[in-house]
């Protein structure tokens, strides 16, 4: 699956892939992230920054539920980041 991410605030944010949960029908999914591009440093999104990437899903049953939580950098302040599918093309 891709995904693509843009900091739309004023302050960086981290996405730290230790923070990523993928979720199924059957519970976690066991996944890997294959690829991170655009930002200048992967997980580390500065303010207009996008960072685009892959992961994985070694298996599981649909539907697919995304979630992540971003750190914003100085006030320590969490984001949760979530999607559903519910079926994968």
């Amino acid at each position: 699956m891709e995904y693509r991410v843009l900091n739309v605030g004023r302050d960086p944010v981290v996405l730290d892939p230790a923070r990523l949960s993928l979720k199924g029908k059957d519970g976690p999914f066991s996944f890997r992230l294959l690829w991170r591009e655009g930002a200048a440093v992967p997980g580390r999104l500065l303010p207009n920054e996008t960072e685009r990437g892959a992961f994985l899903i070694e298996r599981g049953t649909p539907p697919v539920e995304l979630t992540w939580t971003a750190t914003v950098v100085g006030s320590g302040r969490q984001v949760v980041l979530s999607q559903r599918w519910g079926e994968v093309k």
